[in-house]
């Protein structure tokens, strides 16, 4: 088909350059050869009837080529179709000629482009005609016969959905895409179980892999059947080629997407390779920034295919679009930039990793996440906090986790009338105990020492160390340590001091208390006082009835 026409366009130009004959002038066009230096004289009416006689010649052609397959009565429809065609091409015709002519110059390129544009756009129109008529139906609805394209774009989605298509039609898709996820829900269920079989046999790494696979797996078979379903439903010529990019679309996300979950896998599979080449275990925090690069760099393929193939641009265009508008996207995205900076300073720097246990703001609690943006940390009371990385990297963190052992520093009060030997007896019962679970080899080693004279007892200072740092098992050791000295100072008779007072009431009016509280009076102050009373004072004269506070303590 593409033979012929290609065919028909050169007849035109061949006849338009090489048909010049000397008429009258008023039968003449002065036509210019494109290149050539002189001006060949045309007659107009040779120009069109070498144009028709071309064009009437392709419709015959195909008319004939496709005889036999047009069911019984729409031969004579195609016929039909044929001479209107005719009749419409040969009208246009004229009318491109006489404009063409308006300067009194014809050019021979010209009249080939726009009558080869015309007879172009009409024997496409015939052809979908004819592929209506092979199948029994009505021919589309032309873009002629409608003052709009909204009433054209109407006109054309009810005859693809209640002329030209069928209800087989519909149910053909159906079927298909239904199909389709059946095979990959069996599929995805064998790749389930022999993911199963891998993790049992210790296989981590092919367990992965398998299950990277079921959830694209749907998307392709769901787009590999849209694509059969469409391929006998009728859709208008734009409409194919967006049904066409649609399924195409649909089956790259899925691709896409089994390629972000193997990011994970090839984060894994190279700190393995990293272990086997250089004999050196590589971190989960370093496989976290791996894994993230790795799906960066997916997300920009998919994104940059996307643009070449709705856009229909070059990728190299598209790039050095996307480098163009790079100033104006660092001055919107500023501080989303500055927190992904300040990221890499942290997957280098290392000052934590995830699973740590950190103290920032006064706050306790383990860090869940290390992200471009932000990085989370899970407190001890389970809220979750999301500090920026910019912020991050300018403030003062403890790294709690990266402590070797965890300490624990606490006194022991013995009363005061304690004898030497029982402080002496408590301080070796201490050593004593703590030496049983603790390493005396170790740089952490525990202390018991008399540590100073306190308000109410005798201080003795406790101090060792757990390792490794396990916050609850630190605890539990604790809690061992505390019941081992209460039992053995109850079998020793040694006692726990506590905060006490004592108070020496006074007994006679002339005694003077030994110990007198702040805020108590002189007693010779007592005697004035009570002098006044019998001199005339008046009971409810506030001076005599005022009360210090600090004495009834």
């Amino acid at each position: 088909m593409c033979r012929r026409g290609g065919r028909g366009l050169s007849i035109l130009a061949i006849a338009l350059l090489c048909c010049g004959v000397a008429l009258p002038a008023s039968g003449q066009i002065p036509v210019s050869g494109g290149n050539q230096s002189a001006s060949v004289i045309l007659q107009r009416g040779d120009v069109l009837t070498r144009a028709n006689d071309a064009f009437v010649e392709e419709l015959d052609y195909r008319v004939r080529r496709d005889r036999d397959k047009f069911p019984k009565g729409w031969l004579s429809r195609a016929e039909e179709r044929s001479a209107e065609l005719q009749s419409r091409f040969s009208e246009r015709a004229e009318r491109v000629v006489n404009r063409l002519r308006g300067d009194g110059v014809l050019q021979a390129d010209e009249v080939a482009s726009e009558l080869g544009e015309l007879r172009s756009d009409l024997l496409s129109e015939f052809s979908i005609a004819l592929s209506a008529y092979k199948v029994g139906k009505e021919a589309p609805p032309s873009r002629q016969n409608f003052e709009s394209i909204l009433a054209y774009s109407r006109a054309m989605l009810e005859y693809t959905f209640t002329q030209r298509n069928g209800p087989i039609d519909f149910l053909a898709i159906v079927a298909a895409v239904l199909i389709g996820l059946t095979i990959a829900w069996v599929i995805s269920r064998a790749a389930a179980a022999a993911a199963e079989r891998l993790s049992a046999r210790g296989q981590a790494a092919g367990a992965d892999i398998v299950r990277a696979f079921r959830a694209p797996l749907y998307l392709a078979a769901a787009s590999t059947g849209l694509s059969v379903g469409l391929s006998r439903f009728w859709v208008p010529g734009a409409a194919e080629a967006f049904a066409g990019e649609f399924t195409r679309i649909i089956f790259l996300i899925g691709v896409f997407w089994l390629l972000w979950n193997l990011c994970d896998v090839a984060g894994r599979l190279l700190g393995w390779a990293i272990r086997r080449t250089y004999m050196r275990t590589i971190d989960d925090h370093a496989l976290l920034v791996i894994r993230r690069l790795l799906k960066v760099a997916v997300a920009s393929a998919f994104f940059a295919l996307m643009v070449q193939m709705l856009l229909d641009a070059d990728l190299a265009s598209v790039l050095a679009g996307l480098g163009i508008i790079g100033v104006a996207l660092y001055l919107i995205l500023k501080g989303t930039l500055e927190n992904v900076a300040a990221a890499f300073t942290i997957f280098g720097d290392r000052p934590f990793r995830v699973g740590d246990l950190v103290i920032y703001d006064g706050e306790w609690g383990h860090v869940e996440d290390i992200g471009f943006r932000s990085t989370k940390i899970r407190t001890l009371q389970d809220h979750l906090i999301t500090v920026p990385n910019a912020v991050l990297v300018d403030e003062s963190i403890h790294n709690v986790g990266a402590r070797g052992k965890i300490r624990r520093r606490f006194h022991i009060d013995l009363p005061y009338d304690t004898k030497p030997a029982k402080v002496r007896e408590a301080i070796d019962i201490l050593r004593d105990i703590l030496s049983e679970s603790q390493d005396e080899t170790d740089a952490y080693k525990p202390h018991v020492v008399f540590e100073s004279y306190g308000a109410h007892s005798l201080r003795l200072l406790v101090q060792y160390f757990f390792g490794p740092p396990d916050y609850w098992k630190a605890l539990e050791h604790d809690t061992e340590i505390n019941l081992q000295i209460l039992e053995r100072f109850n079998e020793s008779e040694i006692e726990f001091a506590f905060p006490t007072e004592t108070h020496i009431l006074q007994t006679e009016a002339d005694a003077e208390p030994a110990i007198r509280f702040m805020g108590d009076r002189d007693p010779e102050e007592s005697r004035a006082a009570a002098g006044a009373d019998t001199d005339g004072t008046r009971p409810d004269d506030p001076a005599a009835n005022r009360h210090d506070d600090s004495a009834s303590r």
